[in-house]
C-alpha cells in the first residue's frame, strides 16, 4: 500500500508494519531486513531512482546466502537470478534480490521479481556504472 501521506514519504518501523500488515516498498524492506538481521543474515538495500522519472523511486532487498559464488549453480540454474558481491566480511559470496511488496505471492515470486528488477536496473540500464542504483549494505 502508498504512504498514508502524499506530501511525503514516511518509512515506518519494522513493528509498525508488523501491526499494520502492510506497508509500501520502504517500510516492507526495512522491516524484512530486520528480520533477517535478527537470525544473522546480512542485507542491503538497493535502491532505484530512475533518471528519466524520479517519481518511480524504489527500494528492494539483497540477502547474503553466505554460499561461495562456486555454488551458484546449487541456488539456481539461471546464475541472473542471484547476484555475486562482496559481504561484510570482504569476501564474495551469493546474494538473493527479493522485492518485498511481491512477498505475499510467495518467496519465489519474490525472488523472481527482485532478481528481474535487478537484471533491468543493475545490469540491463548500467543503474550501478550511471549512479542512479545504489547498494547500501545494512550494518
Amino acid at each position: 500500500v502508498s504512504d498514508p501521506k502524499l506530501t511525503a514519504d514516511y518509512v515506518q518501523y519494522p513493528a509498525e508494519t508488523l501491526a499494520l500488515r502492510s506497508g509500501d516498498c520502504d517500510d516492507l524492506t526495512v522491516c524484512f531486513s530486520a528480520l533477517l538481521a535478527s537470525v544473522g543474515i546480512g542485507t542491503a538495500f538497493v535502491d532505484v531512482i530512475p533518471p528519466e522519472d524520479p517519481g518511480k523511486s524504489h527500494i528492494f532487498l539483497l540477502f547474503d546466502t553466505g554460499l561461495d559464488p562456486r555454488f551458484g549453480s546449487g541456488i539456481a540454474d539461471n546464475p541472473k537470478r542471484y547476484v555475486v558481491r562482496r559481504g561484510s566480511e570482504g569476501n564474495e559470496t551469493i546474494w538473493i534480490p527479493i522485492e518485498t511488496t511481491a512477498i505475499v505471492r510467495g518467496f519465489d515470486e519474490a525472488w523472481t521479481s527482485g532478481a528481474q528488477q535487478y537484471f533491468d536496473n543493475v545490469e540491463l540500464g548500467l543503474g550501478l556504472a550511471r549512479g542512479w542504483v545504489r547498494i547500501v549494505d545494512v550494518k
